[in-house]
């Protein structure tokens, strides 16, 4: 044994005045024997506080031993440059929000960071925009102005796209908030560009024309999501 991490259980917590009918298991609609029966009863809580969970929030405990927390909470400042690099890829693959303008995109990602990784930031947003705007040039055309947010895409997009192949159909529904469970890796991929192309053409059109052009100038025409292959029909990118 080299070391030890978090990992974690349900600890029920007992109010003898609750109100019949007010019960826990009450809120999650299976009965306690129902539940203490299941293989992962662990998986059943998780998914209410999911679903209960307000924006920015994320249920903390881990759903399989696989999934483990260090022990200590640590800053992502004192990270090494590879290891932060490495939850940028990370990050980029589970919320495509960061692309947006809004002010509170880092909020969800804040959350994760804690529950996941056992890692809080005093300048989360710093991480991903400091410097302010830069120019980048994809296939001779120059973008000037764009948040550094794309360049941090531009220089990781093999590993950030392989990152979002990589989810599992849990994470999908979680992360990129979609609908079914089921989803195969392409439709995982249109899902998770839909977002971005969304949220960067909020940003600026310049944002969502850099986007277009750089799946474009990276993927091949089989790999490429439809929604990129629409945008660029409609808009002539």
């Amino acid at each position: 044994m080299y070391d030890v991490a978090v990992t974690h259980s349900p600890r029920y917590l007992i109010d003898m005045e609750v109100n019949k009918g007010e019960s826990f298991f009450n809120k999650i609609d299976i009965p306690y024997d129902a539940l203490r029966s299941q293989d992962n009863p662990i998986a059943s809580i998780v998914e209410y506080f999911r679903k209960t969970a307000k924006a920015g929030e994320q249920p903390w405990w881990i759903n399989s031993p696989e999934e483990i927390s260090p022990a200590t909470i640590r800053l992502l400042e004192n990270l090494s440059t590879t290891d932060k690099n490495n939850l940028k890829i990370e990050a980029f693959a589970r919320f495509p929000e960061i692309f947006s303008n809004h002010p509170d995109k880092y909020k969800r990602l804040a959350t994760w960071l804690v529950a996941r990784h056992s890692l809080t930031s005093t300048c989360l947003r710093d991480q991903f925009s400091a410097g302010g705007k830069i120019s980048l040039t994809i296939n001779d055309k120059q973008y000037s102005s764009i948040p550094r947010v794309y360049k941090h895409l531009h220089d990781n997009f093999t590993p950030i796209i392989e990152e979002v192949m990589s989810l599992d159909p849990q994470e999908t529904l979680n992360f990129l908030q979609i609908n079914s469970i089921y989803q195969s890796k392409a439709s995982t991929l249109k899902t998770w560009t839909n977002k971005v192309i969304e949220y960067a053409t909020a940003s600026s059109p310049q944002c969502a024309e850099f986007i277009y052009h750089l799946f474009w100038s990276r993927l091949n025409s089989k790999a490429i999501p439809d929604v990129v292959k629409e945008a660029q029909s409609s808009y002539g990118f």
